[in-house]
Order: structure tokens, then C-alpha cells, then sequence
């Protein structure tokens, strides 16, 4: 007869063999799998590289059907730089139908390297299980996998992205904030250009004054329109002769520095005027102002809202498993969830535009675009968290005896405070940020201003209010976290 030891001996054997018999292993199918999974990949992808590479008169390039040389150029900024490559097919399907979606072959090639690699990771996610599934699920696993894949590469090229485009355009970008350089030519040019800031001025000059000489005088005895030409030369050559040289050449000097700063662009250095600087922050004081109220109503109305949306405080508020507070409580949930839904369901430009044409332009078309939309969100996220507080706390004071504003007021407020301080000054950090935009349409506050010098091609101008928003927010965060610390 077996001691004690030994049993619990052959117990914990029996429970080990069965560990490893319901425990994932690498059998053949499985290498078998990963294997092909791995060529396929590396033929893909070596195939769409070496096409990428192949010169014009590549000998694989040539053998595959539908496979077209290009030669084009890419504007960037004043420069073109010519491009060459091998270009793929595309093939349409469902042509002149409502269903018609054109496909390239490179796109079909990236698709099926992404369904290898699904393969090879539904293999390898399976090993890293804690028990073996069956073949049904890991097919269920790949083609799963595959289409999410599938889907990721399609929609890459539909967008058109282009990493390797973002890096040859490295130098325009540097371009664009840094400013232009200019060769000696270009200057030369520029300042043949500010030599004839004189004349320009002169006959600026000559023009108003023979306007003003005959602004008031009948028109039947105006002289013609020849007449007042020559009479406006005349002028203009008597404001020339009586310019001094010096007074010319600081025309020209002040004519060429305009049209360096205008012709160079870039974004550094900021403007720095004093002037400017207390109209931009006058603006951002005004901006900040709009995401004060927005947020501060936005929370007043977000908490309750949050209350009926949420199951469990409904069944403080409509207490009974009755059918008639069962539907109370379920049409409660759902007409506030899809209120809050169609809040935050468009963006914070749309709902400006739509207050501006209501309401006009100003600062309070932007404050209740920000209050609509970020109530939706604060009310998803309260109810939400209202639902996950723990239950025991509110079951003691209901078994106490006490009411429902009772019971809201000192078991589940408590319980979402944190959360409530938390998000709301997070949703005031963001509306700072979305109040500096929806100036574009007219809803007050700075971003009026970058609206303005942004078509302007002030961009030195542009660079100092992003400084100024920047700051602000940095600001801003500095202080939500230390009130925020304070509360939690």
C-alpha cells in the first residue's frame, strides 16, 4: 500500500503531465507554418523592395506585367526635384457602378505580406497561451488578424502615406521656419527692386495730390484723363528733383530691408514689438477667458447629466423593480447618453461656425461651442465612473436609512471627486487650446489674430502668438497640477 507521500507524489506527477499536455507545443504544422508564413513575407517584401531599387532597365521589373517606368519632379517650395521609378498597375473593380474602387498591385503585394505576418503571429501568440487551442482557432485567429491587417495596409496607401516623402522634403521644411537664403544674384535683384522705391513713391505722391487739385471741381471741367497723366508727371518730377541724396538712399535702405524680410519668410525671429506683443496677449487673456466658461459650465451641467446616465444612481433616484421604474430608469440612460452622444458628436469648429451664424461673431459663440461639446465628454466620463464606484459604501447609507440626495451626497460624490477634479482641469487644458482656434471662424480670442497674419504671411508674427499659447498652456498645466494635487 502507497504512503501518504507517495500519493501526493503521483498526484503532483498526473497534474504536471496534464499541464504539459493541455499546454501549448511546437508540433510540425506549426513549424510548418511559420515557415512558409516567413518565406512568403521575405518574398514580398523583397519583391517591393527590389523593385524600388531596380534602374530603368531592371530585368524582373521588365517581366512583370503592367509594370511602368515614370519620370516626374516634386515642387517643393522653389525647387523641383525630379523623381524616377518603377510605377505599379492599378485595377478597377465594379467599373461605373456605385461599388467601384480602384486597387494597385503594390497595395495587393503589401496586403499579402501583411497576411503572412498575421500567420506567423497567430502561431506565436498561440504559444504564448496557457493552453493549447484548436486548429478552428487559430484559423479564426489569422483571418482575423489578416483582415485587420489588411485593412491598416489598404488604408496606408489610400492616404497616401509617404515617410520616405516627409524626409526628402527635410530641407524645404527648414526652409519654411528658418527663412530662405539668398545668393548674390537674388540680392542684386532685390536690391534693383528698392532703387526704384523713389519713383514709386513720387508718383504715389503725385497721384494723391492731383486727385486732391481736383476732387472738388465739376466734373465737366475736370481736364482729361491724358492731361491729368502729364500734369501727374510733371509732379511727380518736382517731388524727384527736390528729394536730397540722402533722403533717397534711406528710401532705398529701408525699400530693400522690407523686401529681404518679406522675400525670406520663415518663422524665426518672433515679432517682438512691445505694441504687438500686448495686443497678442490681450487676445490670449480673452481666449483664456472663453475656456474659463466653457469649462465651468461645461461641469455644472456635466455632473448631473452624468447622474441620469448612470444606472446605479437611477436606482437611487427611481428606486423599485416595477416595470414602470425599470422603464423610467431605461429611457432615463438612454435619452441623456445619446443627448451627451450628439454633443460631443461634432467637432468644436463645427458647433463655432454654427453658433457665429446664429448668434454673430465674438467670444460668446466660442464659449458655448466649448460648453455643448465638452459637457458631452465630462458627462460620458462621470457616468462612467459613477457606474464603478464601489457599492458597499451606498448600500450603508441606504440601509441607515438615509434619502437619495443623502446618499449621492456623501457615498457617491466622494467616490468621483477625484475623477471629477481630474478631468475637468484636463478638459481646460485642452479648451485653452480649442479656443485658440476657433477664433478662425469668427469665435473671438486669439486665434483671429493667427487667422489674419497666417494669410498675411506674417509668419514671424504667427511664430510669436504660438510662443504666447505654448507658454500659456505650459502655464496653465503647471498650476492645474499643483490644484489638482491639492483636491486628490
Amino acid at each position: 500500500m502507497s504512503s501518504p507521500d507517495n500519493n501526493q507524489i503521483t498526484a503532483q506527477l498526473n497534474s504536471l503531465e496534464e499541464f504539459h499536455r493541455i499546454t501549448p507545443y511546437m508540433n510540425r504544422r506549426k513549424v510548418m507554418v511559420l515557415l512558409v508564413a516567413a518565406f512568403g513575407f521575405l518574398l514580398f517584401v523583397g519583391l517591393r523592395f527590389w523593385v524600388g531599387i531596380s534602374p530603368e532597365d531592371g530585368i524582373i521589373c521588365k517581366m512583370i506585367p503592367g509594370l511602368s517606368w515614370y519620370e516626374t519632379e516634386r515642387v517643393l517650395g522653389n525647387e523641383h526635384i525630379p523623381l524616377t521609378g518603377w510605377e505599379w498597375p492599378t485595377y478597377t473593380y465594379f467599373a461605373e457602378s456605385m461599388f467601384e474602387f480602384t486597387i494597385g498591385l503594390d497595395t495587393i503585394i503589401d496586403m499579402l505580406a501583411a497576411g503572412a505576418v498575421s500567420a506567423m503571429l497567430a502561431v506565436l501568440l498561440g504559444l504564448a497561451s496557457l493552453k493549447e487551442a484548436t486548429k478552428k482557432r487559430y484559423v479564426l485567429r489569422g483571418v482575423s488578424m489578416a483582415i485587420f491587417f489588411a485593412i491598416l495596409v489598404y488604408t496606408f496607401h489610400w492616404c497616401n502615406i509617404d515617410p520616405f516623402g516627409v524626409w526628402q522634403s527635410r530641407s524645404n521644411a527648414w526652409r519654411h521656419l528658418a527663412g530662405k537664403t539668398f545668393n548674390d544674384k537674388e540680392l542684386a535683384e532685390i536690391r534693383t527692386d528698392a532703387e526704384r522705391a523713389p519713383e514709386y513713391f513720387a508718383e504715389g505722391e503725385a497721384n494723391y495730390i492731383v486727385s486732391s487739385k481736383y476732387k472738388d471741381v465739376p466734373a465737366e471741367q475736370n481736364p482729361s484723363a491724358f492731361a491729368k497723366q502729364k500734369e501727374v508727371r510733371q509732379t511727380k518730377s518736382k517731388i524727384l528733383a527736390k528729394m536730397t541724396p540722402e533722403q533717397r538712399a534711406e528710401m532705398i535702405d529701408e525699400e530693400y530691408a522690407r523686401l529681404i524680410d518679406k522675400k525670406r519668410g520663415g518663422y524665426w525671429p518672433p515679432e517682438m514689438s512691445p505694441k504687438r506683443l500686448w495686443v497678442y496677449l490681450t487676445a490670449l487673456l480673452e481666449t483664456i477667458a472663453i475656456a474659463i466658461w466653457a469649462s465651468i459650465l461645461a461641469v455644472a451641467c456635466a455632473i448631473p447629466f452624468s447622474m441620469l446616465a448612470a444606472r446605479n444612481t437611477l436606482e437611487l433616484i427611481a428606486p423599485g423593480d416595477s416595470l414602470g421604474h425599470r422603464s423610467i430608469r431605461w429611457f432615463s440612460v438612454f435619452v441623456v447618453r445619446r443627448f451627451m452622444d450628439s454633443c460631443r458628436g461634432f467637432n468644436e469648429l463645427v458647433m463655432a461656425l454654427i453658433f457665429v451664424s446664429v448668434i454673430g461673431l465674438g467670444p460668446f459663440a466660442g464659449i458655448l461651442a466649448l460648453w455643448v461639446h465638452t459637457t458631452g465628454v465630462l458627462g460620458k466620463v462621470f457616468s462612467e465612473a459613477i457606474e464603478a464606484i464601489d457599492p458597499g459604501q451606498v448600500e450603508a447609507l441606504v440601509g441607515t436609512g438615509s434619502g437619495c440626495l443623502q446618499t449621492i451626497s456623501f457615498a457617491v460624490m466622494p467616490q468621483i471627486m477625484p475623477i471629477v477634479i481630474s478631468y475637468s482641469l484636463l478638459r481646460f487644458e485642452s479648451n485653452v487650446r480649442s479656443a485658440a482656434i476657433l477664433g478662425w471662424v469668427g469665435a473671438g480670442g486669439i486665434g483671429f489674430l493667427l487667422q489674419d497674419k497666417m494669410v498675411g504671411y506674417a509668419h514671424r508674427e504667427v511664430c510669436t502668438m504660438m510662443i504666447m499659447i505654448i507658454v500659456a498652456v505650459s502655464m496653465i498645466d503647471f498650476f492645474c497640477g499643483k490644484l489638482r494635487r491639492r483636491f486628490i
